[in-house]
């Protein structure tokens, strides 16, 4: 509290920028489409699935995550990798083709090749 100012890093850059716009859209929309999906599930008297708990969970991570990459915040990309590798191991478990499991490898590979020339920027 020693009152030191910290001054907003700049220089996100457009495709930063881009992503974590997409990102932010992309996440809820298809957490609300699963959560349709497990209501729908429970409606009909049946339990979800430990890979649907999975995703669902790793997808809430994400989008906390995603609150500390907008505030330049390091444990927002500790906290997405652990979310996408459990939302991933969720994938996996159940059905899901295999074509939707790579494109979340290639989707966060592609960010962390974004972010790490802006690495500095981020506060621990």
């Amino acid at each position: 509290m020693g009152g030191r100012v910290v001054e907003k890093p700049s220089g996100r850059g457009f495709v930063l920028t881009a992503w974590l716009v997409v990102y932010s859209v992309g996440v809820p929309a298809l957490g609300a489409t699963l959560i349709a999906a497990a209501v729908r599930e429970l409606g009909h008297g049946r339990t979800l699935g430990i890979p649907m708990v999975l995703v669902l969970l790793g997808l809430l991570g994400e989008a906390i995550a995603l609150t500390g990459l907008w505030l330049w915040q390091r444990w927002g990309l500790s906290l997405l990798a652990i979310s996408a590798a459990v939302g991933l191991l969720g994938a996996a478990m159940g059905d899901a083709p295999g074509l939707i499991i790579a494109g979340r490898i290639v989707w966060v590979c592609a960010f962390v090749f974004v972010l790490m020339p802006r690495w500095e920027l981020f506060r621990a």
